[in-house]
């Protein structure tokens, strides 16, 4: 069985050339891929009206029939979901940018997604839309970027136009472009405009449409217990751990927050686990009934609870009480 990656090994132009206006583009890769799938998992940006693909075994050309506009940087987006004809997949998107102008456009955007259950998720289209002054509702026509998230579930948009963006993060599972809500998992994320330049944004994906949380009770001789510190200015926190095997959840309800206040997740069955904090929008509960994590609605949008995820797995063991981990929020 062929695992290896599928790679990208050549391409001409030279990326991030300045002063070109070609006429194609030629892709070179290290397994045979068709131009059916490489056009279904390419994206520009600007969009190139009645642009071409073809493709002859690992070689691949992307043909721009017109001319280009003057002193702007294009932007050649191929995303995760390209696979060769034996099923090889990119890590992560590739991007590829060209100017016609003598500077290219630097600007970024890039994060994290999680699954409902706080693993990374892959596979996940985001989509930026380009903000005006005037911008309000919902985004509206084609995205000016498009990026899928790589297998660490991370995404990056590079070469952007400066500005302000709309970003629309969500689970294509027809492949049609567009959140058929509520149809299709989202992430509306914690801010409606996210300026260029920003870094380590998280997004965490809802449960599927009817999918309920699993809670799993374990027998007395399996429990085990996390305990650490939550570093926060807000009122109330909750600490979750999702158990990775079986994606059951428990949570504990932390109030009065200072700057390092103690927690204690008891009753957790062995196994290894995810530990996040999240700042609920309902300011209320306890420790019996601690209100879950709020993903938000996407559009109109509505902001998920800010939320933030320990780095490192955290083992349980039956009988043990596992610590000390710090969570800043």
């Amino acid at each position: 069985m062929d695992t290896e990656p599928l790679v990208i090994t050549a391409v001409d132009p030279a990326p991030m050339s300045t002063g070109i206006t070609p006429s194609e583009i030629s892709f070179s890769f290290n397994r045979y891929v068709t131009a059916t799938e490489l056009r279904r998992s390419l994206s520009i940006s600007p969009a190139i009206a009645h642009h071409e693909i073809k493709s002859s075994g690992k070689e691949a050309r992307l043909l721009i029939p017109g001319p280009l506009e003057q002193d702007r940087t294009y932007s050649v987006t191929i995303n995760a979901s390209l696979q060769s004809t034996r099923g090889n997949r990119l890590n992560e998107s590739y991007s590829y940018a060209f100017s016609t102008g003598q500077e290219l456009d630097t600007g970024l955007i890039a994060g994290i997604i999680y699954t409902s259950s706080l693993q990374p998720a892959p596979e996940v289209t985001v989509q930026a839309y380009l903000l005006d002054d005037s911008a309000a509702g919902p985004p509206v026509g084609k995205p000016d970027y498009t990026v899928l998230s790589g297998s660490d579930g991370t995404f990056r948009f590079r070469n952007m136009q400066e500005g302000s963006y709309r970003l629309l993060v969500f689970r294509d599972t027809n492949r049609n472009g567009t959140p058929d809500l509520p149809g299709e998992q989202y992430a509306a994320g914690t801010r409606a405009v996210l300026p260029t330049g920003t870094e380590n944004v998280l997004f965490r994906l809802g449960n599927y449409p009817g999918e309920n949380e699993k809670t799993i009770l374990p027998s007395s001789k399996d429990n085990g217990a996390i305990i650490g510190t939550i570093q926060s200015d807000v009122p109330l926190v909750v600490i979750e751990a999702v158990h990775t095997g079986n994606g059951s959840s428990n949570r504990v309800l932390v109030s009065s927050v200072s700057r390092q206040t103690p927690f204690l997740i008891s009753g957790l069955a062995a196994g290894d686990y995810v530990v996040s904090a999240y700042e609920p929008a309902m300011q209320s509960g306890t420790n019996e009934t601690p209100p879950p994590w709020n993903p938000g609605t996407l559009i109109p949008f509505s902001p998920a609870d800010q939320f933030t995820v320990h780095p490192a797995m955290i083992k349980v063991r039956a009988g043990w009480t596992t610590g000390n981990i710090l969570l800043e929020l």
